[in-house]
């Protein structure tokens, strides 16, 4: 699946990507701070608590993932959670299962059609594209 969607996410990008790191985001903001005059910073709380499975299933489907990916994957993000609390199981409405290996892949094919997409198609005249930094 990394193969096929990792090519489709925005090049400055750096969040779980193979071959990029904080250090190369970092590495980026360092040189373009002398090119602008400001920095806008966003924290996206919860941010893989919020992916909706609906969008995730069908940027799967978009991108001609076999069927039964998508279905392990629809399994997957709404298998149960059990509460710590109290041993409930916790019906998943929304999100990727944390510290799950597909997580961080699945969150950044949502981001891309949630986020980059719609700045692209919102903002085309500006490029707020590198000089945005999400942590």
């Amino acid at each position: 699946m990394e193969e096929k969607l990792d090519p489709i996410f925005h090049a400055d990008s750096y969040g779980y990507r193979p071959g990029k790191s904080a250090h190369d985001a970092l590495k980026q903001c360092a040189i373009r701070c002398w090119r602008y005059s400001w920095i806008l910073e966003v924290d996206i709380s919860a941010f893989f608590d919020h992916v909706r499975h609906d969008l995730v299933l069908k940027a799967l489907e978009h991108h001609g993932m076999p069927k039964w990916v998508i279905l392990y994957c629809r399994r997957w993000m709404e298998a149960p959670m059990q509460s710590c609390e109290n041993g409930e199981l916790i019906t998943r409405t929304r999100g990727t299962p944390q510290g799950g290996v597909i997580s961080p892949l699945l969150a950044n094919l949502f981001h891309h059609y949630a986020f980059d997409l719609w700045m692209e198609r919102e903002y085309r005249g500006y490029r707020l594209r590198g000089t945005l930094t999400i942590l």
